[in-house]
């Protein structure tokens, strides 16, 4: 339990003045308490607020004092309430759960007739999570008294009442951008929080309401799928509700729902926001709280999600034309993926893709039913941001964007913009940024909105925000800010920080605490003290870093936000402020990111390596899906789904670059982040040659025979090839060289004819390979004398290589 402050009192003269008008009351007036709409707690939570309205509804006297009580054994109120302007808080009590506001003058008062709102934080008994219950429970306060100058008021009606709630959801849309025609994911995670089992667990409204934004437009296409099925829990145990959806048109989109079962419910979550768009933007601004003259972070992530469309009939393995129904936002030239084939394409119309060279980038060509996704793999160049502030406050550019334009971005890669802006004006002046990018002078991403920030008195900035809750060691700094202009005796000289609860507390290290120069470090319960002489005070426009590591952090099953809190002295060591809510969020899980084989790698377009995420902690952890984001390089797919380890695997394919390139990789589950990195040196030759899929010829042949082959092949590289006959087409041991020398020149295909070559004795597909005699390397990054490709597609061997057929001539003898 946090000592120290169970009871905190701080009246200004004003206020103290203020209450000697508290005569004995000559008469009685009435008032009313209502409940904000809507509003409840989650059992087990850590920390919620309620808000409750006042209404002065006596004809003669202003109410000058509210005080509120909650039952103690379900409710504590936590110290980072404030008060409604021009009121303050004299009085929080841990023992009765009362908490008191004083109107600060005559004028601030809640006239006859007018009402206040008092929003006010809560805990459960002890600072502790909120109370388990066997089922859902309404709850209510034990008291609200209000006293006027002249009258002690009396309630009219009866107290507010609020539920509190057994089930909690979170709801996770994957990935957060898509193109148009792609699948999205939304998951619901449930949690039973009560201390009994619930039963056929469904959404509530099922399926979840869609929110669209910007002409977005969406259809289910799967779920409700349940896991377990049917969604039955032990008490705090989890499952999820799984849809997926159709991304049909350009623009935003959220989903909102709760969870329901006999005697259970849960507050309606809401999911991330989805960007439906080739190229989506997202904004984020940091920190959220600063006092004037103090910088932000502003970033853009930006990803290219690929146009797609959608076949209009079914094609075959050798059409050239690709009916499809729009080729709206798709460049005049490029590359197409379908299933798993690669098309490359000349030109398009209104509604088809021509001059289609199949099987491309050592894919296999096949035929594709109507209806089938089209997706550009055609990366994005010239990406140039923009950038505006909102506001009343002034925000200023130091810096940015870094970079100033991105040269190219691939189909499911993502490139970050930054800026840095000082933000000035008076206390309670806000910021805000939006900002969008273009791509080839043609695309146009979503515009994005940060976050809205406000300037402050103080502000307190932690580093990390985010921990997974199988971290050790755990170090967390808190910048202090001093934004006060009064100055003087206003310097920040004590500092209290407290911590979320006992368990944070017992996780404290005192032996890794560190402050500024000049200031002593002393541990009090629930938290720990910092102090200084007035010398070495927080001056206006000053900052500190307080250090505190703890040795793990608390075991969570569910996200779940802690509060960290500030009680701020002055020289003379009285009590200036509370610097409320500094959050710092415990993720449910652990992600974690690798790739095999571990390179680096040539940029050579070919070479692959395996991502797999691995989530861990909470339970079950199959069946959640994984987002993931690549720098450079190209994955095979945007997600995937984890399996009973909790591992979700994907590809990512080399970029091709002439210069050395690294791959920034991020797995995504909720909040939870996994990072790793693949490295690319320079390809090692400036020619990379790249059999093209489905060009193989014959596919099928008689075994035992001696049979020429014939490939088509395309130089990715940047300089031309030039082969000799020592180029060879090798099937099962056998080898035959290039009938004729070659050059493919930079950016071209070419065909290739070999001898003959055996092939086998035995029935079977066999896949051939390609040796070329121009210098290379190969995926461990050896340089070679040639450069070897695997023939994507196999040859299938049966039959006997030649039938023998004797024809008697006879004749019948009729004598």
């Amino acid at each position: 339990m946090r000592t120290g402050r169970l009871f905190r009192m701080g009246f200004s003269w004003a206020a103290a003045a203020l209450l000697l008008a508290f005569a004995a009351p000559a008469w009685a007036g009435t008032f009313t308490v209502t409940g904000a709409a809507g509003q409840s707690v989650t059992m087990n939570d850590e920390i919620d607020t309620l808000t409750f309205t006042v209404t002065n509804t006596d004809n003669n006297d202003p109410i000058n004092r509210v005080t509120f009580a909650f039952p103690s054994s379900l409710y504590y109120i936590e110290w980072g309430t404030q008060a409604p302007a021009g009121w303050t808080i004299n009085n929080i009590t841990g023992v009765t759960s009362s908490i008191q506001f004083d109107a600060s003058t005559n004028a601030d008062r809640i006239a006859p007739g007018a009402s206040l709102a008092f929003s006010i934080q809560v805990k459960g008994p002890g600072w502790t999570n909120f109370v388990r219950s066997a089922s859902d429970q309404t709850d209510t306060l034990s008291s609200v008294t209000v006293r006027g100058a002249t009258e002690v008021f009396t309630l009219s009606g009866s107290l507010p009442t609020w539920p509190r709630r057994s089930l909690a959801v979170t709801l996770v849309a994957t990935p957060d951008a898509v193109g148009v025609g792609q699948t999205i994911t939304l998951t619901m995670q449930v949690e039973n929080r009560s201390t009994a089992s619930k039963a056929s667990i469904t959404a509530s409204p099922n399926p979840p309401t869609i929110n669209l934004g910007g002409g977005a437009a969406v259809t289910q296409t799967g779920g409700p799928t349940y896991s377990p099925s049917p969604l039955t829990l032990n008490a705090a145990a989890q499952g999820t509700i799984t849809y997926t959806y159709r991304a049909d048109a350009a623009g935003t989109v959220s989903w909102s729902a709760g969870a329901t079962a006999a005697s259970a419910t849960s507050k309606t979550g809401t999911s991330n926001t989805v960007v439906i768009n080739p190229l989506a933007a997202s904004l984020s601004v940091d920190p959220l709280c600063v006092t004037s003259g103090q910088n932000v972070t502003v970033k853009m992530q930006v990803q290219s999600t690929g146009a797609v469309t959608t076949l209009t009939s079914g094609i075959s393995s050798t059409d050239t034309t690709i009916p499809v129904a729009s080729t709206t936002s798709f460049s005049g030239s490029g590359t197409l993926l379908i299933d798993s084939e690669e098309l490359a394409y000349a030109g398009t119309t209104g509604t088809s893709f021509t001059g289609v060279t199949r099987g491309v980038n050592g894919t296999t060509t096949a035929a594709h039913s109507n209806g089938a996704v089209v997706r550009s793999t055609t990366a994005l160049g010239n990406l140039v941001p923009t950038l505006s502030s909102s506001g009343t406050a002034t925000a200023t550019l130091v810096s940015g964007p870094t970079p100033a334009t991105l040269a190219s971005l691939a189909p499911g890669q993502t490139g970050v913009f930054q800026w840095v802006y000082t933000i000035t004006g008076t206390i309670g002046r806000t910021y805000q940024f939006q900002g969008s990018v273009t791509a080839d002078g043609t695309y146009t991403s979503n515009t994005a909105q940060s976050q809205q920030g406000t300037v402050c008195k103080y502000s307190v900035v932690a580093s990390p925000t985010t921990i997974a809750s199988c971290s050790t060691n755990v170090p967390i700094s808190f910048t202090v800010y001093n934004g006060d202009p009064s100055g003087g005796d206003n310097r920040l000289r004590q500092i209290y920080l407290w911590f979320p609860n006992s368990t944070w507390d017992g996780y404290y290290q005192s032996s890794s605490v560190s402050g500024c120069a000049g200031w002593a470090i002393t541990k009090v319960g629930g938290g720990v003290r910092f102090r200084t002489t007035g010398a070495g005070a927080i001056a206006y426009q000053q900052n500190c870093t307080f250090n505190v590591t703890f040795s793990q952090v608390p075991a969570v099953t569910v996200d779940t936000t802690y509060a960290f809190y500030m009680d701020m002295y002055d020289v003379n060591l009285q009590y200036l402020a509370t610097q409320a809510s500094i959050p710092v969020t415990v993720t449910a899980y652990c992600l974690a990111l690798t790739h095999n084989p571990g390179g680096p790698f040539p940029a050579d377009g070919t070479c692959s390596t395996t991502l797999t995420a691995t989530l861990s902690g909470a339970s079950p952890l199959s069946g959640r899906v994984i987002a993931f984001t690549t720098t450079a390089g190209t994955l095979s797919s945007g997600t995937a789904t984890t399996n009973a380890s909790g591992a979700a695997t994907v590809t990512l394919r080399a970029p091709v670059s002439s210069t050395a390139v690294t791959a920034s990789l991020t797995a995504t589950y909720i909040k939870t982040k996994g990072t790793d990195s693949v490295s690319y040196n320079a390809y090692c030759s400036g020619a990379n040659l790249q059999y093209v899929g489905g060009s193989l010829s014959p596919m099928a042949v008689p075994m035992s025979c001696s049979k020429p082959f014939s490939v088509r092949v395309r130089n990715l590289g940047t300089s031309s090839a030039t082969l000799t006959t020592a180029t060879t087409f090798t099937f099962t041991g056998y080898s035959a060289n290039l009938s004729a020398g070659a050059t493919i020149a930079a950016g071209v295909e070419a065909a290739l004819t070999f001898n003959s070559v055996t092939t086998p004795a035995t029935a079977g597909s066999y896949a051939p390979t390609l040796t070329f005699d121009v210098a290379g390397c190969d995926c461990n990054n050896n340089p070679t004398a040639t450069q070897t490709r695997s023939v994507s597609d196999n040859v299938t061997v049966a039959g006997p290589c030649s039938t023998t057929v004797r024809i008697l001539d006879w004749r019948e003898v009729v004598k």
